[in-house]
C-alpha cells in the first residue's frame, strides 16, 4: 500500500454494507477497507503489505485512513521508505460516467518532510475480467478497442 491501488494490472472494486474490497490481479492481491470503523491505535494493527484500512463516506467520496503497513516494503516504482507512524489518507470519487480518481496523502513525521500527494485515476472497462496472475506469463494485450485482453496462445 499505496502500490496496490497503482492498478499495474487490473483492480476491481466490490462494495458491501460493511466493507470496500479491492482486488488486483496483479500478484492476485486483495484489500479491505472496514466501513464506519474506528482506527485502532497504532500498537494494535498487525502489520501487512496493505496495511489497516478503515473508510467512511463524505456525500459522494470515499475517504479512507491506512495504517500498519509493513516497515521493510517500499511504495514502488520509487522505493519510498516509510516508518511504522505512516499515514495513508485516500479520497476516491467519481470523475466522469466512468471514471474514478483516488486522490493519495502519504504522511510520514519521520521520513517525510511534507506529505507526499499524489493522484490516481482509472476507467471503467465492464468487458475485462480479472484472472489468476501468473508472474512468469505477461498474458494481456491491448485490444483495437483500448481494452486490454488475454494472449491466445495456439
Amino acid at each position: 500500500m499505496p502500490t496496490i491501488m497503482g492498478a499495474t494490472y487490473a483492480i476491481e472494486i466490490l462494495q458491501s454494507p460493511k466493507d470496500v474490497v479491492v482486488l488486483a490481479e496483479f500478484l492476485t492481491q486483495t484489500r479491505r477497507i472496514f466501513l464506519d470503523e474506528k482506527m485502532a491505535p497504532l500498537e494494535e494493527i498487525t502489520p501487512s503489505y496493505n496495511g489497516y484500512s478503515v473508510g467512511h463516506w463524505e456525500g459522494s467520496t470515499l475517504v479512507v485512513e491506512t495504517r500498519g503497513v509493513l516497515e521493510d516494503v517500499q511504495f514502488a516504482p520509487f522505493g519510498i521508505p516509510h516508518s511504522r507512524q505512516m499515514k495513508i489518507t485516500e479520497r476516491l470519487r467519481l470523475s466522469g460516467p466512468n471514471l474514478l480518481v483516488n486522490h493519495v496523502v502519504v504522511e510520514d513525521p519521520e521520513v517525510l518532510v511534507k506529505p507526499y500527494v499524489f493522484d490516481f485515476g482509472y476507467r471503467k472497462n465492464p468487458k475485462y475480467k480479472i484472472v489468476e496472475y501468473i508472474c512468469d506469463n505477461n498474458r494481456s494485450e491491448a485490444a483495437e478497442d483500448g481494452s486490454v485482453r488475454l494472449k491466445v496462445t495456439p
